[in-house]
């Protein structure tokens, strides 16, 4: 059985690592959670993110490029985003 699943385009996502659901939350609070659940996973692993506040999906692959983290991408689940970065 495969580790990896299908979007809704057909691509296939990594499995995640650890998951993270972040939904109702606004920032900088998205931000903070991810940074520690990173900080926990080994360096290639996955980690995806439930979020459903447009605003922070702006700010949040800004802010995990500029930690040299890989924001893989992103999957629109209608009310809410499914987000995956590898460390």
């Amino acid at each position: 059985m495969s580790k990896e699943k299908e979007n809704n385009s057909g691509m296939s996502l990594p499995a995640p690592a650890k998951k993270l659901d972040l939904r109702g939350l606004v920032c900088p609070m998205p931000d903070l959670r991810i940074e520690l659940a990173m900080q926990k996973l080994e360096e290639g692993e996955v980690l995806v993110v439930y979020a459903d506040k447009p605003l922070s999906l702006t700010s949040l692959k800004s802010s995990m490029e500029d930690k040299g983290y890989i924001f893989l991408t992103q999957v629109d689940r209608n009310k809410f985003f499914e987000i995956y970065i590898r460390k």
